[in-house]
């Protein structure tokens, strides 16, 4: 396994026991193979994958609120909830090793924008699922850790059109949120490349 958590996530305690308990459940009960499983905070939704193309023609991928099925078993004195989705970010997440032993690897192009999503959509090629735990859920402290050189890079117009550019190349589709955010995304439902 690796376990990955952002810098201004804090997990409850046993959090990795937990999702390795998710994992190693949904590979005997629903002979899934979770390949990543990310540790909910507050904000985060179940999300799918919808495809779609723009009246120009391109592409699309946009995630709406949604599951393929929901999880529950008592794990380390909680009663773990999860879903199984299309989606799964890094904030705090817990990958299986086989996932990255197939080249599955997060693209550092797509460090600001697209990396959750872009590794997902490895993963599935291979066979695997992916999974948000929302009980237990992390504390997302953002503001208390970003300084204002992050802050700049977070908010620059010019890399996420690179990553939206780049997510577009590598697999032929633009995530909508993606090309909404590099300000791609024309009123009329057009994105600009």
């Amino acid at each position: 396994y690796l376990a990955k958590i952002d810098d201004d996530i804090t997990a409850p305690p046993r959090a990795w026991d937990i999702l390795r308990g998710i994992i190693l459940h949904e590979r005997v009960t629903n002979e899934c193979l979770i390949g990543g499983i990310m540790m909910s905070t507050h904000r985060t939704k179940p999300r799918l994958s919808v495809k779609g193309k723009t009246p120009n023609g391109i592409q699309t991928i946009t995630p709406v609120k949604g599951r393929h099925w929901k999880g529950s078993k008592k794990l380390f004195g909680y009663m773990a909830q999860w879903d199984v989705t299309d989606f799964a970010d890094i904030g705090c997440t817990l990958y299986r090793r086989d996932l990255f032993e197939k080249d599955c690897m997060p693209d550092e192009n797509l460090f600001v924008g697209g990396i959750g999503l872009d590794l997902v959509l490895q993963g599935k090629k291979h066979g695997y699922d992916f999974a948000v735990c929302f009980n237990p859920r992390c504390t997302h402290v953002n503001r208390d850790c970003h300084s204002k050189k992050y802050g700049r890079v977070r908010t620059s117009k010019e890399t996420y059109i690179k990553s939206t550019l780049h997510f577009h190349k590598k697999w032929g589709v633009v995530p909508l949120p993606l090309a909404k955010v590099a300000g791609l995304l024309s009123e009329d439902g057009r994105i600009n490349l």
